[in-house]
């Protein structure tokens, strides 16, 4: 929360030229506190341009404009004003002025790194990341953490500076605490906060009581075993305060705090505080911008409490509630605030679903505020250069709820045409929603930018073979649209039992089938089965299928689903995923058979164990792409394969007593194969990199140096994939491991010479995982590795959702890479194709004996082949 955090500096700079009349000073203070930010740089923008300004009177004003800059979220322009006010430092001649000038700079530059940490974990974007990496000195990857380090190095200088000045101190320990519960050092600062208050004891006067409320409100923000008393104290402390915007924000501090906390004893007492505040007459909405949005606020707030989500409400209350948030809604469309305005109209939404006496026409009004509120969303984020955190999960939440509103009214209407209509905007409407998801896991607007621009999509001209197919999970059932170019089709299927029953039953298929080959999935696999039926008929004769599923749908391995009786799904049709069909890679690429093989045998003692058949596989898929397939089973028979699995079966068991030389590197595999004798050059003009050469630094040089960049990059090694993106990553040789934003960095430099965009058409991934976790708490983790299409700038990605025994991995790619490179065949029924032929293993007398381990009554388990998906493109 950390209440009114930039406020007080700005209280401390105004004022030192009152009777200085040569500039008008004031009018830029009347227009920050009114809250009109622009009019306040316009007058100070002014005041600089003048030549004769004293020395205090321009860093003075250049602080206050860096103040109204970073209010509206121009962290830029902030930055740059107060470096150009340090130099005029040097010209203020008493050192006690200086000195307390440079601590203000200090203190607004640290405000301007919080910003910054704070624009990172919500939303930073392309041209702010530029500027944090060219100004602040701050390598990519931009980790907030470095940004909450350069905060408190420079709070700590400003320290030193002002030792004498209780007030100004206690406001540096304010924000050092700030800091440090954001860096959750809570210990710390407590320690921090209680300094501050000490610094402010025996002094009653206005400034030093508000920074009193500050203090002890961002004490309990991070502390709720604090005793109720001193939160009885802290709502005396705001009651006494004068009525200002001060005094409104410090109410919905304390509202907010209570309603965190679910202090249910003290909300009688805060209600009555914020009825009290916004019934006063003096707030006038054509007279003090700034008030009002204060008395807004406060408004938006009190409907809350009139309307506990946690508590069933009378309907007189609910009528209050409604009536408060109207007069927000209102305030806000006058005051321009975009924040306020979707929040208001998102929580209208919410009392007119709640209210008993809803009514058809209330009906129409939901929808109408649905499509207000996401409007204003939108607009919020194409117009603010910096968004407040959880921004694009809270966009994502909104934008699916429209979907069902629209996915509802749409199931009611009989005529074609106006059908059809709604069935678009409702996928429009969700594709928005799925795009946010995507950029609040990724935590990086720039890896989406591009695709986002793109002018064409899937959906556009849809070819006559491929279906796009969204399975979508409600509070009350289940909804499949199937997109073809024949126009759109909508199916639903209540849940049987509840919600909560239909996640369950997805959950079991999940775990069961990627738990052990020897598991029965058959009672699962009907059940899932049974919520598409309608649906897989409507697939009709095309022949891909791109699946874009949302929350749990995405669990479901789609592949292993029976489309009629016991057949499954993928005999019948070839599958791809994508997490948004507007961020999938819609370019026309030039395929130019450059392939980069990379990965590693062995990882540091902390990793995984180590992989057996890295070598195997990658010489293998050379072999493949050079179309010599002969060699293959020359290799699968080499002395030298067996030495480098025998001793890597020696690593896993044992890493200390073997020799791992003969794993570190593709070079002393091909001098074995040299001395053997034997005749394998798959690899010539292919580029490999292998053993203790596959690290983070190594790949994105080898990939930077391809004049051509690579069509297709293949990347054997474990692989991890979370709810959190900063946790999914892919094992690297030095430990030094891969995570989604170094993946981004690294393949974006496959760039060619004649362009600067990414040739990379294909990324597999093999020997990586989505995580498990427990049955409840995975919700995101196949988002993360779907997210790798994205991230990787690639048209497709092939990997695995759980793992399988290597020899089976490379078997299958080595039958995909055949399909796609031999054969001729596209990316999706490439796959197909090698799962059939995997699936169908047992009847073959030539490789049967070879796969033995892997068939069960003639059959190989599920377990193995519904691993495999592609992801993006694939056709």
């Amino acid at each position: 929360m950390k209440f009114l955090q930039g406020l007080l500096i700005f209280v401390l700079s105004v004022g030192v030229f009152a009777d200085d009349n040569e500039f008008d000073f004031k009018a830029g203070e009347r227009a920050f506190q009114n809250g009109d930010f622009k009019a306040a740089i316009y007058h100070w923008e002014d005041i600089l341009s003048e030549k004769n300004l004293f020395p205090k009177q321009g860093v003075h004003t250049m602080l206050q404009l860096s103040a109204a800059y970073q209010n509206l979220g121009f962290l830029e322009n902030s930055f740059k004003v107060l470096e150009k006010a340090k130099f005029h430092l040097d010209r203020i001649e008493l050192l006690e002025e200086r000195n307390e000038y440079n601590a203000k700079i200090l203190i607004q530059l640290s405000d301007v790194y919080v910003a910054m940490r704070d624009a990172k974990v919500g939303r930073m974007s392309c041209s702010m990341q530029s500027f944090a990496i060219d100004a602040t000195f701050i390598d990519k990857p931009l980790l907030p953490e470095k940004f909450l380090d350069e905060a408190l190095e420079l709070l700590e200088e400003a320290k030193e500076l002002v030792t004498d000045d209780k007030l100004f101190l206690a406001n540096i320990l304010n924000r050092q605490g700030n800091v440090l519960s954001l860096q959750e050092k809570t210990e710390e600062a407590l320690k921090i906060y209680q300094d501050a208050l000490g610094k402010l004891s025996g002094n009653d006067n206005p400034e030093t009581k508000l920074l009193k409320i500050k203090v002890m409100l961002n004490e309990f923000d991070i502390d709720n075993k604090k005793p109720i008393g001193d939160l009885e104290q802290l709502r005396k402390m705001i009651d006494e305060l004068p009525n200002s915007r001060d005094k409104s924000f410090a109410l919905i501090s304390l509202a907010k705090l209570i309603m965190d906390f679910k202090l249910d004893e003290q909300k009688k007492e805060v209600v009555n505080l914020l009825e009290k505040f916004v019934s006063k007459p003096e707030f006038n909405i054509n007279v003090n911008r700034g008030d009002n949005y204060a008395i807004a606020s406060a408004r938006f707030y009190l409907a809350q409490f009139y309307n506990d989500a946690d508590n069933e409400q009378s309907v007189k209350d609910l009528d209050k509630a409604i009536k408060l948030i109207v007069e927000v809604i209102s305030a806000a469309n006058k005051l321009g605030y975009l924040e306020l305005l979707y929040k208001s109209e998102w929580k209208l939404v919410k009392y007119l679903k709640k209210h008993k006496n809803i009514s058809n026409n209330n009906k129409y009004l939901i929808e109408s505020f649905y499509e207000l509120a996401t409007s204003h969303m939108d607009r919020m984020e194409k117009q603010y250069s910096i968004l407040p955190k959880g921004f694009q999960i809270k966009k994502q939440k909104l934008f699916f709820e429209y979907t069902d509103v629209l996915l509802k009214r749409a199931a009611n209407i009989t005529e074609n045409d106006n059908k059809q209509k709604i069935l678009k905007k409702a996928i429009e409407v969700l594709e928005l929603s799925k795009i946010a998801e995507v950029k609040d896991y990724l935590r990086d607007d720039c890896i989406t930018k591009e695709l986002e621009n793109q002018v064409e999509h899937l959906d556009d001209n849809l070819p006559e073979d491929v279906a796009i197919f969204y399975p979508l999970l409600f509070e009350d059932r289940i909804e499949s649209l199937v997109v073809t170019s024949d126009g759109i089709k909508q199916n639903i299927k209540k849940h049987e039992i509840s919600l909560e029953d239909t996640e369950i039953d997805i959950n079991n298929l999940r775990y069961t089938i990627s738990g052990n080959p020897a598991n029965n999935i058959y009672e699962f696999v009907k059940i899932i089965s049974s919520f598409f039926t309608d649906t897989f008929y409507q697939f009709e004769e095309r022949k891909i299928i791109s699946i874009v599923p949302s929350g749990d749908m995405r669990r479901i391995p789609f592949n292993v689903l029976y489309y009629k009786d016991e057949n499954s799904l993928i005999e019948k049709y070839a599958l791809v995923l994508t997490p948004s069909i507007k961020l999938t890679n819609n370019d026309l690429l030039t395929n130019n058979n450059d392939l980069l093989l990379a990965g590693t045998s062995n990882f540091p003692d902390e990793n995984p164990k180590s992989l057996c058949h890295t070598i195997d596989e990658l010489v293998s898929s050379a072999c493949i792409f050079k179309n010599k397939l002969e060699q293959i089973r020359t290799l699968r028979n080499s002395k030298c394969l067996c030495k480098v699995q025998i001793d890597c079966n020696c690593l896993s068991e044992n890493r200390g007593n073997c020799d791992k030389n003969i794993i570190d590197t593709h070079a002393k595999f091909k001098q074995c194969l040299e001395d053997e004798n034997e005749e394998i050059d798959c690899t010539s003009n292919i580029n490999v990199l292998l053993g203790k050469d596959f690290t983070a630094s190594k790949l994105k040089e080898t990939i930077s140096k391809n004049k051509h960049g690579y069509s297709s990059v293949h990347i054997s090694t474990h692989g991890i994939f979370q709810d959190d993106s900063k946790k999914t990553l892919l094992y690297t040789s030095d430990g030094n491991n891969i995570t989604m934003l170094k993946l981004h960095d690294i393949l974006s430099s496959n760039k060619t010479n004649t362009s600067q965009n990414s040739n990379l058409d294909l990324l597999v991934l093999s020997a990586c995982q989505s995580a498990k976790g427990s049955k409840n708490n995975i919700k995101r983790a196949e988002l993360g590795f779907s997210s790798v299409a994205i991230s990787s700038g690639s048209s497709s990605v092939l990997g695995t959702l759980w793992s399988v025994e290597e020899e089976f991995t490379k078997e299958l790619i080595n039958r995909f890479y055949k399909n796609y490179y031999v054969n001729k065949l596209n990316k999706a029924k490439s796959l197909q194709q090698a799962i059939i032929e995997l699936q169908n293993i047992g009847n073959d007398t030539n490789n049967s004996k070879h796969f033995r381990q892997f068939i069960k009554n003639g059959k190989v388990s599920p377990f193995y082949w519904a691993s495999f998906i592609l992801i993006g493109k694939g056709f």
